[in-house]
């Protein structure tokens, strides 16, 4: 495990209720964060995160604080790392996952975002991560953002696009989130147990009620139950039944609104039937970002631009309608071995994209590659066999808070520090591993 400090709890330790008011921060602001950027780096963080999008809100309905900072915030903070031996900058830049409706605008064009960052990174040395997808508004933005990359680079910068290797999922399931989980009736049916709930809403006069109402909003500024139904409604035509054997790069004619389209059934009411299946336990899989085109060939040309890491394999942020831990998996089992909709990719390149190039870059040089003298953190994998299984909801958070989780299989052991901590699929106890911190200084690599 690795620690980032995050730009939104250093802003408001230390500026109080004007980190949220989108205030820049004063010449006092900006030692404060540099004196608490440096003593972070020097006990051991992997680097610093800030978010810069309108859509990552509190509850409240504020943007989270960062999210307006000014570039010499950033650069102050980059400096003190420098200075205290360096880290890592990761940012969500503003406009990377283009304009979500209901939304006020995007603050920053994103190849100004790429411009800022490349300021910030010659000025100080310092490696930047920053999130890239390809966006329904704008299809072909990701490739200009990867030729600005390379001409920052090229001038002296350290930029890294983050990019995955399949299509951004959002889960919607009658358990987690759904379009109707703000109409009416369904508020008054939700909270009884699950299998009444199902059989409740399989009765034609209920299934007709909440077709026919209009949702409730939520009272909390920042919400997703009001902005989630209508993303729902509108990303039928890019929403499919995710079902064993998995399938991340399904033709567009299997897409439910496809379906219902066939059967000539109004797609809301295709649906509310869909989520009822497999008594109330099917899950739809909208395939947002990176899918744009029917089919991963963006993502094949992100993972081969040799200035990009693999990652965003979100596996907890979005508990209930966001399932990608299994994205390090699927580099190997769908762009190594099973993608049959176009070329393949090396596993040489798909391997060192999960192991030593992210090593490489957040100065875990300790590691990352099979050589005497490293640390031997081993994943002996039986590539045959390896399989990513259907997510599943469970309900062990505290206070009997649900998430997602998405296991595979197919992986022999796993060794962390010589010690075997995973057999044959299996958790052996062993818990050999610690805080990882650098084990070099980035600006001298």
């Amino acid at each position: 495990m690795g620690a980032q400090l995050a730009h939104g709890a250093l802003r408001f330790y230390v500026m109080g209720e004007r980190a949220i008011t989108r205030e820049a921060a004063s010449a006092d602001d900006l030692e404060a964060m540099a004196r608490i950027a440096d003593a972070a780096v020097r006990a051991g963080a992997l680097g610093f995160s800030t978010s810069r999008i309108i859509g990552h809100k509190s509850m409240s309905g504020y943007c989270v604080p960062g999210t307006f900072a000014a570039e010499a915030e950033l650069l102050a903070i980059a400096t003190a790392m420098r200075d205290a031996g360096g880290a890592v900058l990761q940012a969500i830049p503003a406009n990377t996952i283009g304009q979500l409706e209901g939304m006020e605008p995007e603050h920053s064009e994103l190849l100004d975002e790429v411009g800022r960052l490349g300021s910030v990174s010659r000025a100080t040395g310092q490696r930047v991560v920053f999130t890239t997808v390809q966006t329904n508004d704008a299809p072909e933005l990701w490739r200009a953002v990867l030729a600005a990359t390379d001409a920052e680079n090229r001038r002296g910068a350290h930029l890294h696009p983050m990019v995955a290797p399949r299509a951004g999922t959002v889960l919607t399931t009658l358990r987690g989130y759904h379009r109707f989980m703000q109409r009416p009736t369904y508020l008054k049916l939700k909270d009884l147990p699950f299998e009444q709930l199902v059989e409740r809403l399989r009765q034609p006069d209920i299934k007709a009620a909440i077709l026919s109402e209009v949702d409730v909003p939520d009272l909390r500024p920042g919400a997703m139950e009001n902005l989630l139904p209508d993303l729902f409604e509108g990303a039928l035509p890019l929403t499919f039944e995710l079902q064993t054997p998995l399938d991340y790069e399904p033709l567009l004619d299997e897409s439910l609104s496809a379906r219902a389209e066939r059967e000539q059934r109004d797609p809301l009411e295709y649906l509310y039937d869909f989520l009822l299946q497999d008594a109330g336990n099917a899950v739809g899989v909208f395939l947002g970002a990176n899918y744009i085109d029917g089919n991963l060939d963006a993502c094949r040309s992100m993972l081969l631009d040799p200035n990009t890491v693999t990652g965003l394999s979100d596996a907890g942020a979005h508990v209930n309608f966001i399932c990608d831990m299994s994205i390090p998996t699927f580099n190997l089992t769908h762009w190594v071995r099973d993608r049959s909709r176009g070329e393949r990719l090396p596993i040489e390149l798909m391997v060192a994209k999960c192991t030593n190039v992210p090593a490489k870059l957040f100065g875990l040089h300790d590691r990352g590659t099979l050589e005497i003298g490293k640390r031997a953190d081993v994943n002996v994998v039986d590539l045959p066999s390896l399989t990513i299984h259907r997510p599943k909801l469970l309900h062990d958070l505290p206070a009997g808070g649900s998430r997602f989780i998405q296991p595979a299989t197919g992986y022999v052991a796993t060794l962390v520090r010589g010690e075997v901590t995973r057999e044959a699929d299996q958790d052996t106890g062993a818990r050999p591993g610690r805080v990882a911190r650098p084990s070099a200084v980035l600006h001298s690599v």
